[in-house]
């Protein structure tokens, strides 16, 4: 989102140059005028980007304002300065000669190739539509990227910088302003041999059929250019995208993500808990199948790596991944979540409450202390289904359902805090009970004799949708271990019924006794008025281009 507003306000500056320049380039009498129309249209542009863009905007900034990631303190900023002049100019003609690693990526983005490079030093010394846009993006990135005063100024002032982190991120900025410096410079040296062709024809020893010639002979030099400034930087990125990026394997699914052992007994238990009705969640332990490699394979991981992860899901696994509910609370996390669980903190005990059916590790975890350690029984009893050189994969012995069940109790806390804490208390009772927070006490479910514990299937999961099947002799509410977001609609037996945040972050609809079926329906908060938003501004802008094109035709018929 930083990075589309970077480019959002680089567009909206440039045109904002061309108004000051049509400004300046009228009378004197006539320049109140001409800033007023000229500043209208500015803002009827901009409203205009923003308005076809809102049915994606309103909804990505409703998910930032649920985002856990804090600004980044500006003395981080001044203290990681890794962007050097030298190698900003330096990169920008050659690539880095030692290998690209996660450290340096981000400051190794300047490089655009070396016909590129030169031409975009012709291209800045032009006099052209385009050239002032170049040259003021050039030099925006460099003070902003090296560390100087402008650094301060931009943290402060422009929307979104303080948690982009580092900034060498936004040097893509830079390869666009010496790609469109480099076109124009393309454009000119393109120029010049027409003028020197021109020269040529005019010379009077010259016949026509050699005016032929030099006629084809410039069109043909100049597609010779121009191929192979395209085709020599083209093979330059390619060269260093592939060296950067070395291949270890053919370029095929079985052999860059083989199915092994270990992942043929993760499927196989997912076939065997998806016949019982529920649905598999695998946690990986220290550090197998990391980020977003078990998406290859069709695996719902409790890992990964996440930029914009809800607050409240990323502190419930942090506690799980060891750390307490106060220094969880306590330090908010400044970038993106990349999840890890070492066997010697995870908190077995609060995987059944998370909807986590497997346990994924790596064959050397028993080894580990604390993979006996932290597993106090009855609560994380493990049943080992496979162990090999690859890999062990241990079920979760819950001794009820995974994803859902009916609690019939509700405990009322103060706020967020008090909610964290308690789930995460060892002997909280999570089957019959659940967490709410506020000051406002809730009616408990009628109970009546005791009677069959209540059931719940789990249907296939499907887009942005959720379906339960629940058979309770009593009432009570379905407890889902499954995360609450704004967003989500639900519907017992076809009645529309609120979704409550319950334990936390989970998700609880309340449910009559008896047969329930329950619907949930996931839709992005602000996508309709987003989608409305859209579709009025294309309208609009639809309009207004035929009424121009039609008033032109008038005008000159």
């Amino acid at each position: 989102m930083q990075l589309v507003l970077l480019v959002f306000l680089a567009a909206l500056g440039y045109a904002a140059c061309l108004a000051f320049g049509t400004v300046v380039a009228v009378r004197p009498a006539e320049r109140g005028r001409t800033l007023v129309t000229e500043g209208v249209r500015l803002v009827l542009v901009a409203a205009a980007g923003l308005g076809v863009g809102a049915v994606t905007l309103l909804p990505t900034a409703a998910a930032l304002g649920e985002s856990a990631r804090e600004r980044v303190p500006y003395d981080d900023y001044a203290s990681h300065w890794s962007v050097s002049e030298t190698a900003l100019l330096a990169r920008t003609f050659w690539p880095s000669a030692t290998p690209v690693g996660a450290e340096q990526m981000n400051d190794e983005m300047a490089f655009a190739g070396t016909a590129t490079g030169v031409l975009a030093l012709v291209g800045a010394v032009q006099r052209r539509r385009g050239a002032g846009l170049g040259r003021g993006i050039l030099l925006a990135v460099a003070l902003v990227t090296l560390g100087t005063p402008a650094s301060w100024v931009a943290y402060h002032l422009v929307p979104g910088l303080d948690r982009l982190f580092p900034l060498g991120r936004a040097l893509f900025l830079w390869c666009f302003a010496v790609a469109l410096l480099a076109g124009l410079g393309l454009d000119a040296v393109i120029g010049r041999l027409r003028v020197w062709g021109a020269v040529a024809l005019r010379m009077p020893s010259g016949t026509l059929a050699d005016g032929r010639r030099t006629r084809r002979a410039l069109r043909a030099g100049g597609a010779v250019v121009i191929l192979a400034v395209v085709g020599g930087s083209a093979v330059q990125l390619v060269w260093y995208g592939r060296r950067v990026n070395p291949r270890s394997s053919p370029g095929t699914r079985h052999c860059s993500s083989p199915t092994t052992p270990v992942l043929d007994a993760l499927s196989r238990e997912a076939t065997r808990i998806a016949e019982a009705g529920d649905r598999q969640r695998v946690v990986p332990v220290s550090g197998i199948l990391p980020a977003s490699i078990p998406m290859v394979f069709g695996i719902e991981s409790a890992g990964g790596y996440e930029s914009m992860m809800p607050r409240r899901v990323e502190a419930v696994w942090r506690v799980v991944a060891g750390s307490s509910p106060r220094q969880v609370l306590a330090e908010p996390s400044r970038g993106a979540y990349r999840s890890f669980y070492p066997a010697g903190v995870l908190r077995f005990g609060l995987l059944e409450r998370l909807g986590v059916t497997t346990v994924l590790a790596v064959n050397e975890v028993p080894a580990d202390p604390g993979w006996v350690a932290n597993r106090p029984a009855p609560e994380a009893t493990l049943r080992e289904r496979y162990a090999g050189l690859d890999g062990r994969v241990d079920d979760l012995a819950t001794g009820g359902p995974s994803r859902a069940w009916v609690v019939h109790e509700v405990e009322v806390v103060a706020g967020p805090e008090a909610a964290l804490e308690r789930f995460a208390e060892t002997d909280f009772p999570f089957r019959d009970r659940m967490i709410l927070e506020g000051d406002r006490p809730v009616v408990p479910a009628e109970r009546g004799r005791p009677g069959a514990p209540a059931t719940v299937t789990v249907a296939p999961l499907e887009l942005n949708s959720a379906r339960f099947t629940v058979e309770s002799d009593e009432p009570g509410w379905l407890l889902m271990a499954d995360t609450w977001a704004p967003g989500w609609s639900a519907r017992v037996n076809g009645e529309p019924a609120p979704v409550l945040r319950a334990d936390y972050v989970l998700r609880a609809v309340e449910i009559p006794a008896g047969a329930s079926e329950v619907v949930l329906r996931y839709r992005p908060p602000g996508f309709v008025t987003g989608l409305w938003i859209s579709t009025v501004t294309v309208l609009t802008v639809a309009v207004a281009l035929v009424t121009s094109w039609w008033r032109g035709r008038r005008s000159l018929a």
